[in-house]
């Protein structure tokens, strides 16, 4: 006869514990890859959106005269950091 413990391993009548088994499944073939497609994708999605949105920081920031930039805290040279 044969007992579970708490962490899952059997516990024969006589008191050796045997290593319990666990079932491996894999992912469909092919799903894996999708999934990084789709991470790379999504990435450079989102690293899309940032370059724009920094792009029209950029040129806005540009369109300032220098004194407004100094009001804000800015130098000219600092806009292409940007």
């Amino acid at each position: 006869m044969k007992f579970t413990t708490d962490n899952g391993s059997a516990v024969s009548e006589s008191g050796n514990a045997q290593m319990a088994q666990t079932a491996t499944k894999h992912a469909p073939l092919g799903a894996a890859t999708i999934l990084h497609v789709v991470n790379a994708f999504t990435t450079t999605f989102d690293e899309v959106i940032e370059w724009n949105k920094n792009r029209k920081t950029r040129k806005v920031l540009s369109g300032l005269t220098d004194a407004q930039l100094e009001d804000i805290g800015l130098e000219r040279a600092e806009i292409a950091k940007i």
